[in-house]
């Protein structure tokens, strides 16, 4: 059975670094952001970073920030490259609101993203071409305003 978990636990392992290394950033720089990343959850415990486990494989994690009791932002999500497609990423998103009974949920994503925020529920708004030749967008899922939300 699947299950969320806390993994901060086991932040340093190599299963969650190779799962950290699926975000896609650029390959000369996918490493050392990679261990930025983790250095970040690592630094900030009142920052959460739970995942998705199934008989003991992690296969997805979401990392964010709570602004509020009920307000969160998601810095990191990511589903391993093998399990996408799969519900995942709505699963884990869901599993946060419920958990953490979130009234507003955000993040910052780009156009390689945007649409599995907009299935999963957002609402979309473009923040234009944020640095130079990559457009921005803002995604905002406010559950209490909008029936088709997830949480």
């Amino acid at each position: 059975m699947k299950r969320i978990v806390d993994i901060r636990p086991i932040l340093d392992s190599p299963v969650v670094r190779e799962l950290v290394n699926q975000l896609e950033y650029p390959l000369n720089v996918r490493e050392a952001k990679t261990a930025q990343i983790l250095a970040e959850y690592r630094e900030n415990p009142d920052q959460p970073i739970l995942g998705i486990e199934l008989e003991g494989e992690l296969l997805a994690l979401i990392g964010f920030r709570m602004v509020t009791a009920t307000a969160a932002v998601i810095k990191h999500i990511v589903v391993r490259r093998d399990r996408r497609n799969q519900g995942l990423g709505r699963e884990m998103i869901s599993g946060i609101c419920r958990r953490f009974a979130l009234a507003t949920l955000t993040a910052e994503t780009d156009r390689d993203a945007v649409e599995f925020y907009r299935k999963v529920g957002f609402d979309i708004q473009s923040l234009g071409e944020k640095y130079p030749g990559v457009e921005r967008f803002a995604c905002s899922l406010t559950p209490i305003e909008s029936p088709r939300s997830i949480c």
